[in-house]
């Protein structure tokens, strides 16, 4: 459950960031590019955690 709301999350923010790029490279809006960087391995994070999670339960 908490894996598919981060890639929902993750997903809906780099739509949004996929949006805003005219505004971006206008230079009208600065984007902080750690959080840019962190949506996109947001996914693949959480996958890890789970799996170091299931690991630590065995």
């Amino acid at each position: 459950m908490m894996s598919r709301l981060v890639s929902l999350t993750s997903w809906l923010g780099q739509l949004l960031l996929l949006l805003n790029l005219p505004l971006v490279l206008a230079g009208m809006v600065h984007v902080p590019w750690h959080v840019a960087i962190l949506l996109a391995f947001a996914p693949t994070l959480m996958a890890l955690v789970q799996l170091g999670h299931s690991r630590t339960r065995e």
